[in-house]
């Protein structure tokens, strides 16, 4: 099997695999999507959970070639930009793009919470609101990991060529950093220490938005991923009242797309959560699909679809697919066709209840998928 020696191995190694499944560029169909620009391909992503306890043998295709590269900066990227190919295992979309940050935590940080590396770089500890709003504002530059993040984005302007994108760290929104930093204290706070709780808001959203000044300045435009680098996340606003919202955080999301426009929305397929911010942020790209463990319930993509109406606004589907997977095909099939009226949509899926042993079918439905596609749209 071939070996990858050098960095420069690695890029090549990587442009001829990818230019060989041009089905599965992820870049190449989000820059269509955010046109509203016909498609060949449709780029599905079909998943199963990568749970600890699933022993099973996986059987894959696709090989990842060995990269015997030194234990330097340069060695340990090659074996990440090899490693960018690994979804082409389930016939996946591939991304030339590399992730900064750790995860939801990466702001957290920011604020002086320690973050757990054992439990997915998660906040380790809360703090108290007016401890905190005692001490200077963290710098958006200096604190927490962003000296990191620089550093990273830098050296791989540096060590890469500019089809290799950057992807924004996950900076969460306001709701759901106050939530993180401070614990349950955040529900509470807006009604026992009003003024408090409005100027930590006042003090996220702040550094949110030196955060991202800086990002795209580091980044700049001919290496910015435009994936999620405008996205509000606002999964902890399911456990709260639409009311609650619009009194105490609707402001500070405003706030923020006054500066950068409409926003990507994350609504960790809460539907009140989905239909407050719609109705009361402007947005350009949406999510919807259901979950059947979703705190508040999930917002169907048809319900979705629905309020978007012939809006030019960009649909991203996260769904959970049931294990039967004739099923399975219909639901995604089902979505597929929403394409004809509808060309800014992803397709983006998880079988909870799959595991390593069936990748083989997996595939095969992928296939299908693909051809069904090939059949419907691909001419259109």
């Amino acid at each position: 099997m071939r070996k990858i020696c050098s960095l420069d191995e690695a890029v090549v190694f990587f442009r001829d695999t990818l230019a060989a499944h041009p089905e599965r560029d992820a870049l190449a169909a989000d820059r269509l999507i955010e046109q509203g620009r016909r498609r060949k391909y449709p780029v599905i992503c079909l998943n199963h959970m990568n749970d600890p306890a699933d022993t099973g043998s996986e059987i894959d295709e696709f090989k990842i070639p060995d990269v015997v590269t030194p234990d330097t900066a340069e060695g340990r990227l090659a074996r990440e930009v090899v490693n960018l190919l690994a979804p082409l295992k389930m016939d996946n979309p591939v991304r030339a793009s590399f992730r900064m940050g750790r995860g939801t935590g990466t702001l957290a940080a920011s604020f002086g919470i320690p973050l757990d590396p054992e439990a997915d770089y998660a906040p380790r500890l809360t703090r108290d609101l007016a401890g905190m709003l005692k001490e200077p504002e963290p710098d958006p530059e200096k604190a927490g990991l962003m000296p990191e993040i620089k550093e990273r984005i830098g050296f791989l302007r540096s060590a890469l060529p500019e089809d290799f994108k950057i992807q924004f760290p996950d900076m969460q929104g306001p709701f759901n950093l106050i939530h993180a930093i401070t614990g349950n204290d955040a529900f509470l706070a807006p009604y026992v220490q009003p003024g408090e709780f409005k100027e930590m808001m006042a003090r996220i959203v702040r550094l949110w938005l030196g955060v991202r000044r800086l990002l795209l300045q580091w980044i700049g435009p001919d290496r910015l991923d435009s994936i999620y680098y405008d996205r509000i996340c606002e999964c902890s606003v399911n456990m709260i009242s639409p009311e609650m919202y619009k009194d105490h955080v609707l402001d500070h999301d405003r706030a923020i797309a006054r500066e950068i426009g409409p926003i990507h929305l994350h609504h960790c397929s809460g539907p009140h959560v989905f239909h407050t911010v719609y109705e009361t942020v402007p947005v350009y790209s949406v999510e919807a699909g259901w979950c059947d463990n979703a705190f508040a319930g999930s917002a169907s993509v048809e319900e979705v679809v629905a309020a978007i109406g012939p809006r030019d606004i960009c649909l991203t589907i996260g769904q959970e697919l049931p294990e039967d997977f004739t099923a399975a095909r219909n639901v995604v099939q089902k979505h597929l066709d929403l394409y004809e009226s509808h060309p800014r949509i992803r397709f983006q899926y998880t079988g909870m209840l799959w595991k390593k042993k069936d990748r083989t079918l997996i595939r095969g439905l992928h296939r299908d998928l693909d051809t069904y596609w090939e059949k419907k749209f691909a001419c259109t």
